[in-house]
Formats: structure tokens, sequence, C-alpha cells
């Protein structure tokens, strides 16, 4: 549901061309979520705590550049 939910706010014009989007999921479902093609939003961070998985895309206009970090609390 939340690789559904992403590709929608991609291309939705409720995301401000400065917005930040982040979604909350179990670390297990990274994979699916990573696997989404983004025009719009690209990945700048992701933090772990415990059981849950946070992702955090910014709206970019010259389309998606994915950098991975990961913080562990």
């Amino acid at each position: 549901m939340a690789a559904r939910a992403l590709e929608l706010l991609d291309s939705s014009p409720l995301v401000a061309d400065t917005g930040l989007v982040i979604i909350q999921i179990f670390p297990k479902e990274r994979d699916e979520v990573a696997a989404v093609a983004l025009s719009r939003l690209a990945l700048v961070d992701e933090r772990r705590y415990g059981s849950t998985l946070l992702l955090f895309y910014e709206a970019n206009k010259e389309g998606s550049s994915h950098v991975d970090t990961i913080t562990e609390a």
C-alpha cells in the first residue's frame, strides 16, 4: 500500500515543489517501495527505529536521484 501511495504522490499536485513526503513502513516493505519508479520525488534520508522505517522524499523538479542514507537510533 505504501508503494502505491508513493507512486500517486509522485505525480500529485498536492505535493508542493518544495514539499517533503515521509513514508512509514515495516522494514521488510523497503524493497517494494524502493522499486517504485519516481520522476519527481527523490529519496533523501531513511531512519530505522526498531520495527519502523521512515523514508524521506523531497520534491525534485529535475527528476529523481536516489541517495540512500541510513541512520539507526
